[in-house]
């Protein structure tokens, strides 16, 4: 797997996120392999192996999340019998101990899966979601805007951002994780009055905290009055 092969690289995950967060080996073979993937010619494939190395990434990490532990420490310091007494870290830890390219090939296998032809055009955008709507003809949209009031997506992925810029960064979080968080889905609900059927996701990760069914269904109903709650 060239993704693998050695090349000179810059340390940038090494030096600002090992050993808090990746052991050192796991912390140069991602420095490593970023820079490999620069060396290949095809944007298609390039963006694949940067999917790959981002989901090879978050699986080291417990349940996805970039908040210190001790793990990568204790692996680097050569402790691994109490590195792996933790059931339910160690799938993660041990992706941290064996050699990436088992987990890799695995990787490369989903995301192959999910390559395929359909007969229709597929685009991917990224950017504000007011602007999107307003421009795009659909016949059902799918919204799944962040939980309100909870841990912000920018905020727990802000060091893979971080490693995917190659810099440093204080995340700027999203208002619809904000306590006003109604006013901006009522907002985005204004916008999307042109496409005829909607589903929205929304959940909570505490009931006294977020919007509750009622509380969206009021503001959908302004724009689509038989719209219906399904809990």
């Amino acid at each position: 797997m060239k993704i693998c092969s050695e090349i000179k690289h810059g340390n940038f995950v090494k030096y600002n996120y090992c050993p808090k967060l990746f052991t050192t080996k796991i912390a140069e073979f991602v420095d490593n392999a970023f820079e490999v993937i620069k060396t290949y010619e095809s944007e298609y494939k390039r963006n694949l192996l940067t999917l790959m190395l981002t989901r090879f990434i978050i699986s080291t990490r417990p349940f996805g999340h970039f908040s210190t532990l001790k793990y990568s420490q204790l692996i680097d310091q050569g402790k691994i019998e109490e590195a792996l007494s933790d059931r339910m870290y160690v799938n993660n830890n041990l992706r941290q101990i064996y050699h990436p390219y088992h987990q890799l090939k695995k990787i490369a296998k989903d995301i192959n899966y999910g390559v395929m032809a359909n007969g229709q055009e597929n685009k991917v955008t990224q950017g504000d979601v007011f602007d999107f709507i307003k421009n795009i003809k659909a016949d059902i949209l799918y919204m799944d805007p962040p939980y309100a009031d909870t841990a912000s997506y920018e905020e727990s992925y802000n060091v893979l951002d971080n490693i995917l810029d190659q810099k440093v960064e204080k995340p700027i979080v999203s208002n619809f994780t904000k306590k006003d968080t109604l006013d901006f889905i009522d907002k985005m609900l204004s916008e999307s009055t042109h496409i005829p059927y909607w589903v929205i996701s929304m959940g909570q990760t505490n009931p006294e905290k977020g919007i509750k069914p009622e509380e969206l269904l009021e503001v959908v109903k302004k724009y689509k009055t038989e719209a219906k709650v399904d809990i």
